[in-house]
């Protein structure tokens, strides 16, 4: 983030052609490496005003470095929180989708179908997805639904949907049984049929 909006972002905007690539390469919060796409060019002035307050606290930041008001330790401590809690979010986001989609336009079927609820009740599970954020599915499904009653939600639609509803097919007991499904079809894929070929080619071809 320090690389993208302290050097990439003011750089990009004196260089036409490195402002698209950032504009289209860096600036989502993804965890495939080769997805793109371009911010929409509405967002551009929203995005210029993002960039130029965040490049203005680096330099605050930089500032309070250089005349000793900051010292060095309490940025390395404040990066290493903001890694930890961004870690914590990719291991979350592990277990929210079953990662199925190559790009294309879902249905909302679709969609909750790729997501999953995790429904046990650990000490793990409460850690980890506080206020309801392991009914990912349910949250697809509603997403205008507040975080603080998608479990009063999920219980009443698991008590009354039928049994051949495809809800029920999203619910997993706990955290590891998403991600052991998760490696066992990496596993499993054939070369052939990986979507890493596939988001290489699509990349490039952009």
């Amino acid at each position: 983030m320090i690389l993208r909006f302290g050097v990439l972002g003011p750089l990009s905007w004196f260089h036409k052609g490195l402002r698209e690539w950032v504009l289209t390469a860096a600036s989502h919060g993804v965890t495939n490496p080769y997805y793109r796409r371009r911010v929409a060019r509405a967002d551009e002035k929203h995005w210029m005003v993002v960039e130029i307050l965040c490049f203005l606290w680096l330099a605050f930041i930089v500032t309070l470095l250089a005349s000793e008001v900051l010292s060095g330790m309490v940025v390395v401590k404040a990066i290493a929180l903001l890694g930890l809690a961004l870690g914590l979010n990719w291991v979350r986001n592990l277990a929210a989708h079953g990662y199925g989609n190559r790009g294309g336009r879902m249905t909302l079927v679709e969609q909750v179908s790729d997501s999953v609820n995790i429904t046990g009740q650990t000490w793990l599970t409460m850690l980890m997805f506080p206020v309801g954020l392991r009914y990912h599915a349910l949250h697809h499904l509603f997403p205008f639904l507040p975080y603080h009653n998608l479990g009063k939600a999920h219980g009443r639609l698991v008590a009354g949907l039928p049994p051949d509803c495809p809800y029920h097919a999203v619910n997993h007991r706990n955290y590891f049984a998403v991600v052991a499904r998760l490696w066992r079809g990496a596993r499993t894929t054939p070369a052939g049929s990986s979507a890493i070929p596939f988001w290489r080619t699509r990349t490039a071809r952009g």
